[in-house]
């Protein structure tokens, strides 16, 4: 993956968009207690509830990286979208070479909430900072409900 960003520079969408076709071949889901939960919620117009669950699950997919730290939402004034912070992950540290994972991941995140939700959602990547100290290093992802 390292050379994913070196050969194809300013391709963010386009593996966004692998990490969308992915979900199809990828056999992970919540699992039927998270996804009743979720079913649940449905019935709420009120997206933070979900914007919380999703820190719960996210670092349990192996394909995700579950060593990572993810944080409380930060979410907006009209809560329809949230920021997340991901650190320690192996895929931030020191260098851009493996940014586009969390593009794939991104894509991935998407494809599983419209899938699972059965709402209009999109998931980006709103920042990146690479140290050389891996504990300063981080990427924030955002989930926003249109």
């Amino acid at each position: 993956m390292s050379g994913l960003k070196e050969n194809f520079p300013k391709s963010e969408e386009i593996f966004k968009n692998i990490g969308r076709n992915s979900l199809e071949f990828i056999e992970f889901t919540f699992g039927p207690t998270v996804r009743k939960g979720l079913k649940d919620l449905r019935h709420f117009s009120v997206p933070k509830l979900y914007f919380e669950v999703f820190g719960k699950f996210y670092p349990s997919y192996d394909v995700l990286q579950p060593s990572i730290n993810i944080s409380e939402p930060n979410v907006n004034d009209a809560g329809t979208k949230a920021v997340y912070k991901i650190t320690n992950s192996k895929f931030i540290a020191k260098s851009e070479k493996f940014s586009y994972h969390f593009y794939i991941v991104a894509g991935i995140v998407e494809a599983l909430w419209i899938r699972e939700m059965d709402k209009p959602v999109t998931c980006n990547i709103e920042k990146f900072h690479f140290s050389e100290n891996n504990e300063d290093s981080f990427v924030e992802l955002s989930i926003e409900f249109k």
